[in-house]
């Protein structure tokens, strides 16, 4: 391992004390120093990041918030995106999607069925570096085709991390 990667882990390992002592650092509305120091490498993270587990009740609607805005290209309806994710239950914090199980990073088309409709909904306008939170409700987990998954009900929300790390124009001019 290099001094970068040795850096990075530093970073990572700090963060996570940082997120265990405190609940998590800066009140949430900002990447963790470790996932900003990798995505304005132009990087990827090295592990999935910590989603706290929020109470109460989750919103009815989909929320979008920006950690990270991005400087590269903007994604669109149509275009091929790389994005790295990891989503959690509202209701029991259990593990719903993480893109850091797989060997690559995903690529999705935007606007097609291959991901939940709240992140065909909630990526557009992302940019190429940035990073979003999101809270997918109920009504936006699946398309109204698709067979409902038994274990998420109408008061479960889900709570994703994406990061944009790539994307592909599908569509010039």
């Amino acid at each position: 391992m290099g001094l970068r990667g040795w850096a990075i882990g530093l970073l990572a390992a700090g963060t996570a004390l940082c997120v265990l002592a405190a609940g998590g650092c800066g009140g949430g509305d900002s990447p963790t120093p470790a996932e900003a120091h990798v995505l304005a490498e132009g990087g990827i993270l090295a592990t999935r990041p910590e989603i706290p587990l929020p109470k109460g009740l989750p919103p009815k609607k989909l929320v979008v918030r920006d950690l990270q805005k991005g400087t590269g290209l903007e994604a669109q309806k149509g275009d091929e995106v790389k994005i790295q994710y990891y989503g959690i239950v509202w209701g029991n914090g259990s593990e719903h999607a993480n893109s850091w199980s797989y060997e690559h990073i995903p690529v999705f088309e935007l606007g097609s069925h291959r991901i939940l409709r709240g992140l065909n909904l909630a990526i557009p306008g992302m940019r190429e570096g940035g990073s979003r939170e999101l809270i997918v409700p109920y009504n936006l987990y699946y398309y109204p085709t698709e067979e409902k998954r038994r274990e998420l009900g109408p008061l479960d929300a889900l709570i994703y991390r994406v990061y944009l790390v790539k994307v592909y124009k599908q569509h010039q001019g």
